[in-house]
């Protein structure tokens, strides 16, 4: 720019202007539900858009986007039955009692995942019966004539599903 100078003359007037970046950063975080995340001093544990405003090396300002989700934590309930002398695999434990079994795994979006199962064990049922026949006589025990004295058992499903054993002792007299 040329200017009047106070004596009359000319001035030249130059202007080396420069200009600083300013910078934007965006940050995609995830967390879990009950986790917390430090942002400008910040402890933030809800899913949204946060931006602060800070100075840069240059002296500008940077501004930092925060895209936060947070992501949830997952429950799962199961019902198991199983007979008395089945076993039921759970979080690598092999089970054979009831009762209600906890176990917390690492879900696919990385967050816990609790998982309880209910385990119901049904007992089988087992009865044993003792009979005596003479030497010319024979015993129906499930179809099967029996005239030889000795330990028979027979096993069907129960009403429950589990499986039931039926002994017979069978005495021949002679």
């Amino acid at each position: 720019d040329t200017l009047l100078a106070e004596n009359g003359c000319d001035s030249l007037s130059i202007l080396n202007l420069t200009v600083l970046p300013a910078s934007e950063t965006l940050l995609e975080i995830a967390i879990c539900d009950g986790e917390t995340y430090l942002f400008d001093d910040q402890e933030l544990n809800s899913t949204g858009t946060y931006v602060a405003v800070f100075t840069a090396e240059n002296g500008c300002d940077s501004t930092v986007t925060l895209q936060l989700t947070v992501l949830p934590l997952s429950e799962s309930d199961i019902q198991a039955t199983i007979c008395s002398n089945e076993t039921y695999p759970f979080n690598g434990q092999i089970l054979n009692e009831s009762g209600v079994y906890t176990a917390i795994v690492t879900a696919e979006n990385g967050c816990d995942s609790t998982i309880t199962l209910v385990l119901d064990v049904l007992p089988a049922q087992e009865t044993t019966i003792t009979v005596t026949i003479c030497d010319n006589e024979t015993y129906d025990f499930y179809g099967q004539l029996l005239n030889v004295s000795g330990i028979y058992e027979q096993v069907f499903t129960a009403e429950n599903g589990c499986d039931s054993t039926n002994e017979l002792l069978l005495d021949v007299l002679h």
